[in-house]
């Protein structure tokens, strides 16, 4: 229940944090970091709660990897140039997907963009409703089957999901999820931050100073907060909601609590928290892989080498470290 419940607010909180594409990556623990907590058990939660209420990318690209994150989104493509650039746009091949994402940006970009990205796309779209509103659904009645079946649930975690779980369901019904004003909302955000941009292809993204990366990283935050307001889903409320707060910690260990409000549900949980690996992680996770480590055999010499990178394999366009917030 406790994995569920972080689940979703996590969904919430981070899904801004994937709006710059390849920019924002969460670092591999380092297996020589101190046993010693160098950081309080919220620490880092409180610092992206922080940046996502005030769409501050570079914070949260800080806190996510902080040994190079930011270093990395910054200075992704400094080796290029207009005209190198230009070559790659000229001679790479594109994928399918590549060759749509670049149709949408080359539409939207024009003048009356929305409109034409509309008419082509919105019918795509209409199509695959009806597959996702089954799929979510589904989802759901899984939710309560899993709660039906829980032996491990406390009265107050069952009580929570089940209100969740009509929560989610009546979400979906009163929301029109095909709505083409509601589509055409979108394309005009995804629009506002391709003009912003000022790009007229997406590898271009790469030429853009570190100044305008971070006000286009800030803005791509600002940009999925209010489509996901156009289908009734308050991130800034969600995340205004959210309260954090350190019940107990003995060295190595904590107990957290979070409690924030989904869909006007209060949810609350609790987590037993281990410093591992430089950073604070569920218990049972550690457990779980300080047994696996243990039991794993010996690698042999042949994986200690590291094949040598593809280094002819195209670049995609929509992994240029400075990607659009919206996908239609």
């Amino acid at each position: 229940m406790r994995k569920f419940m972080l689940s979703l607010l996590l969904g919430l909180m981070l899904v801004s944090g994937v709006a710059m594409g390849g920019g924002v990556e969460l670092s591999a623990p380092d297996p020589t970091a101190a046993t010693v907590p160098t950081e309080g058990p919220l620490d880092s939660r409180l610092k992206v709660l922080s940046a996502l209420r005030r769409n501050d990318a570079a914070t949260l690209i800080e806190v996510t990897d902080p040994v190079n994150g930011l270093e990395s989104f910054l200075s992704e493509g400094q080796d290029q140039t207009p005209s190198t650039i230009a070559e790659k746009m000229a001679k790479e091949p594109l994928s399918e997907g590549d060759q749509e994402a670049l149709r949408l940006w080359t539409t939207l970009a024009a003048p009356d963009g929305v409109a034409k990205a509309s008419a082509q796309w919105y019918p795509q779209w209409q199509a695959l409703v009806p597959q996702m509103l089954a799929s979510a659904q589904m989802g759901i009645t899984g939710m309560g089957t899993a709660i039906a079946e829980s032996t491990s649930m406390t009265a107050l975690e069952r009580s929570q999901l089940i209100e969740l779980q009509w929560a989610l369901g009546g979400w979906l019904s009163r929301t029109d999820f095909a709505d083409r004003k509601k589509f055409d909302q979108v394309l005009d955000i995804a629009r506002g931050w391709i003009v912003a941009s000022g790009k007229q292809h997406p590898l271009q993204l790469q030429l853009t100073g570190p100044e305008q990366r971070l006000q286009l990283a800030d803005q791509a935050i600002k940009s999925l907060k209010q489509v996901l307001s156009l289908y009734g889903l308050d991130a800034d409320g969600v995340l205004a909601s959210v309260r954090l707060e350190e019940i107990s910690r003995n060295g190595e260990r904590a107990q957290v609590r979070t409690s924030f409000k989904l869909l006007d549900v209060p949810l609350v949980f609790d987590e037993d928290l281990s410093w591992f690996e430089g950073e604070w992680r569920d218990t049972e996770v550690v457990n779980a892989l300080k047994l696996e480590r243990a039991n794993a055999p010996e690698p042999a010499f042949d994986d200690l080498l590291d094949p040598l990178p593809d280094t002819d394999e195209p670049e995609s366009i929509t992994n240029t470290g400075c990607s659009a917030p919206v996908a239609i």
